[in-house]
């Protein structure tokens, strides 16, 4: 064992060393808790960004839904079920509100929110129109023909503007 009495002697010593270890312990106390704070910090970080990236999901997961919904009735030649329609309004008008709030903190991704929301009125339109085409689609063909890019414009506009707000949140 080591014998500290003939190299220190003095009691005066053996204080000092104690309040710098009290100091040192304190120092090390304050840098862990920073840590933890930025750690927590991050974690809501990332756990807002998950929920903007469901909420952007549920979105146009709605859209895709009343997009298929359209055309399957449209390849049956069947007039599409107005109820499924409403359910599908319903629940994405739910979620644009939910993504208008979670992305309240972002002025870009504001600004993509409301052009969803232009743009989900154009896909309500078209998908309206080609509802009501479609016990005509044998006689008219060519304005089916129309409505149809008009649907796909829409969709590549919406599925664009989905690909930038998560490249945006992710990079957050």
């Amino acid at each position: 064992m080591l014998n500290f009495k003939g190299i220190v002697t003095s009691t005066k010593t053996y204080i000092i060393i104690l309040v710098v270890a009290v100091a040192l312990l304190l120092f090390i106390a304050a840098i862990s808790y920073r840590q933890v704070e930025r750690l927590q910090t991050s974690a809501s970080q990332v756990s807002h960004t998950l929920e903007v990236n469901k909420g952007i999901s549920n979105l146009f997961s709605n859209y895709t839904l009343m997009e298929s919904a359209e055309m399957k009735a449209l390849m049956l030649n069947q007039i599409s079920d107005t109820q499924s329609w409403k359910s599908y309004i319903v629940q994405s008008e739910v979620s644009l509100k939910n993504l208008y709030r979670l992305t309240s903190d972002n002025l870009i991704q504001q600004d993509r929110v409301t052009k969803i929301q232009i743009l989900k009125d154009d896909l309500y339109e078209v998908l309206t129109s080609l509802d009501k085409k479609i016990p005509l689609r044998t006689k008219n063909l060519d304005s089916v023909r129309v409505e149809l890019v008009r649907l796909n414009v829409v969709m590549d506009e919406l599925k664009s503007l989905k690909g930038q707000m998560i490249l945006e949140s992710e990079s957050l």
